[in-house]
């Protein structure tokens, strides 16, 4: 397991699966609250994020500090918010982790290169990227994660992300190609387990 006591973790989007994974971290000892940085849009986040330790940012700018950095943002709001932030992000500093359903990793990758001129199909997957798809038992440490990394992740990269996913459940490294089908499962299948037994409450009450 990483050691990432001097790691610092950043979301950009402060949604329920961001505010899952880092309870998850922090619950587990993987970080302390005082690693943790969040990107907020409005007062009533920012009070969330501060009430629970955590420390508020408004500009995206501010992410850059982190070194671990999450895109927890709805997969429509991706790509542009990447573009927006491309000039901050950097391959020997950042780990991003796009948690962005539908999202392949050289469309997050060609949106990071947005500001480089002359991007090729050789150098679009320089960068250190990772797809996560987690699921909602994270929020109490039992789900299951998939992922996959890029071209220019490394070895310790992977397992930084072991790491934390661990914190929140179990998790598994697939190729990008089976991403969608086990995103499906993963992701979906919980809710099918709620559904079948809310019908069987019902069905006991009558």
């Amino acid at each position: 397991m990483a050691d990432l006591a001097n790691t610092r973790v950043g979301f950009i989007g402060a949604g329920v699966m961001a505010f899952a994974l880092a309870k998850g971290f922090v619950e587990s000892s993987c970080v302390r609250k005082e690693q943790i940085l969040m990107l907020v849009r409005n007062d009533v986040k920012r009070s969330l994020v501060e009430d629970l330790g955590y420390t508020a940012v408004c500009d995206p700018r501010d992410v850059a500090v982190a070194d671990v950095i999450f895109l927890s943002v709805k997969p429509q709001d991706a790509i542009a918010l990447l573009k927006e932030i491309s000039f901050m992000v950097h391959e020997k500093k950042h780990l991003l982790i796009s948690i962005c359903a539908g999202v392949d990793l050289k469309t997050l990758t060609a949106a990071l290169n947005y500001n480089r001129a002359a991007v090729d199909d050789d150098k679009v997957m320089n960068r250190r990227i990772c797809r996560v798809m987690p699921n909602t038992p994270c929020q109490i440490r039992k789900g299951v994660s998939v992922f996959s990394v890029g071209a220019g992740c490394t070895s310790a990269d992977v397992e930084v992300l072991n790491t934390l996913l661990s914190a929140v459940g179990t998790c598994y490294q697939i190729d990008e190609k089976h991403m969608a089908a086990a995103s499906a499962i993963s992701g979906s299948g919980p809710a099918f387990v709620f559904t079948l037994l809310d019908a069987l409450a019902d069905g006991g009450v009558k």
